[in-house]
């Protein structure tokens, strides 16, 4: 079974991925690191077998651009986040169906974590999400489970000093 079409299970045992992939995983690792790296500039040197959590998010992100849950735009460095849940569906006329995260987190994030008494990591990786997105909080916590899980990988790239 190739590797970009086969998943582990619960059990540990592959099986076929039924979604179409949207990007080689050479070329999705090739984007996500020219945005990583370029674009945000962290530095390489944070993302080691040193810090696994780290290399796992990375993981990750690669994973939602071969699948085509994240698109990078290489001009603005602005990230796509194609929601599996769009925020609204069944309620407004016209349910958000994705976000599109800036490529820069603005003081406006620091400013509204002051708002909060000790905020925890979610609190703050909500907020990071609202402002990247220019959504409000409010909204950001109407989101799916599954999409913050989601998004959460990528997030922690942007709070990474």
């Amino acid at each position: 079974m190739s590797p970009q079409t086969s998943k582990e299970n619960a059990a540990g045992h592959d099986r076929p991925d039924t979604k179409k992939q949207k990007v080689s995983r050479k070329q999705a690792k090739k984007e996500f690191d020219n945005w990583l790296y370029g674009v945000r500039r962290v530095r390489e040197s944070l993302i080691s077998e040193k810090n696994p959590d780290l290399v796992e998010s990375v993981d990750n992100c690669v994973q939602n651009v071969v699948d085509g849950v994240f698109s990078i735009n290489s001009e603005t460095g602005e990230i796509t986040h194609k929601l599996a849940f769009p925020i609204g569906e069944g309620i407004a006329d016209d349910p958000c169906t994705e976000l599109i995260y800036a490529k820069r987190l603005s003081g406006n994030a620091m400013d509204m974590s002051r708002k909060f008494k000790n905020p925890d990591d979610n609190t703050k990786m909500r907020i990071a999400m609202a402002t990247l997105s220019g959504k409000t909080l409010s909204y950001i916590t109407k989101m799916e489970f599954s999409d913050i899980t989601t998004a959460s990988d990528l997030m922690v790239f942007y709070m990474l000093g």
